[in-house]
């Protein structure tokens, strides 16, 4: 399996903002880069991978001191922020 490059990673990302796909599709897209195979991922995109891959973070209680991925639950991130984080990515 070949690592993603950039281009695929800002792909998912925006995918991701026009709700083309969603935040599990993300979740599962990078899951085997961040999880498994993170060692042949090129440095300069491992941390926009770990963003994706925990896009779908949830408050799993009421008093929000838990999180898990997916499931039921208010987001950790909204899209607002998930917006913002790709701007401040491609500028960098």
């Amino acid at each position: 399996m070949k690592p993603p490059m950039r281009a695929e990673v800002e792909r998912q990302w925006v995918d991701l903002i026009r709700g083309e796909i969603t935040r599990e599709q993300a979740h599962a897209w990078a899951k085997p880069w961040v999880e498994e195979f993170f060692e042949q991922v090129d440095p300069t995109i491992e941390n926009v991978l770990q963003s994706l891959h925990g896009f779908d973070m949830v408050y799993t209680d009421p008093e929000r001191t838990w999180i898990a991925h997916g499931g039921p639950g208010v987001y950790v991130h909204d899209a607002a922020w998930i917006r913002e984080s790709f701007e401040r990515w491609k500028t960098r």
